[in-house]
């Protein structure tokens, strides 16, 4: 492991997610008619949850192949090996299993995804995506040295 190539990944990648996030957030996320009036901010809402949800679960994957050496190859396992290796929490894993979940259905689904499921979906993951992204600064921040730019 490289440490500094290591955390520059990491930095890179947290800064990557909170910019997914924070356009996420800025979505009329407080009304479902604003919310599916205009099809483009709904194609938009679908795209940046599912890559926020995939960032979250990649930047998981990279610490353990980078920090621990475990190679995890789906996305259910990331959660379970974060929580074994003191990454994140008992509370934290299970909102990120939560969001393994969706990120697989999205993935898989034969089915499109519907305006209310996905209103639904976004407004209610939006603060654990948050809690999983200050989960990992912390992570990062007590593991790396010039983490602190990550606030």
């Amino acid at each position: 492991m490289n440490p500094k190539k290591t955390e520059r990944k990491l930095i890179t990648r947290m800064i990557w997610i909170g910019k997914t996030l924070t356009i996420l957030q800025s979505l009329p996320l407080d009304n479902y008619e604003t919310f599916t009036a205009d099809e483009g901010k709904f194609l938009n809402a679908k795209g940046y949850l599912r890559r926020g949800m995939e960032g979250l679960l990649d930047l998981g994957k990279c610490i353990l192949e980078n920090y621990f050496s475990i190679i995890v190859s789906q996305y259910q396992e990331i959660p379970v090996k974060l929580e074994e290796n003191a990454v994140l929490t008992k509370e934290e894993s299970a909102l990120l299993k939560t969001l393994a979940n969706y990120c697989e259905y999205f993935t898989n689904s034969f089915e499109e995804i519907g305006k209310e499921e996905l209103y639904n979906i976004c407004k209610q993951q939006i603060g654990n995506l948050w809690q999983l992204k200050g989960a990992y600064s912390r992570w990062i921040e007590n593991n790396f040295q010039t983490a602190h730019i990550l606030h």
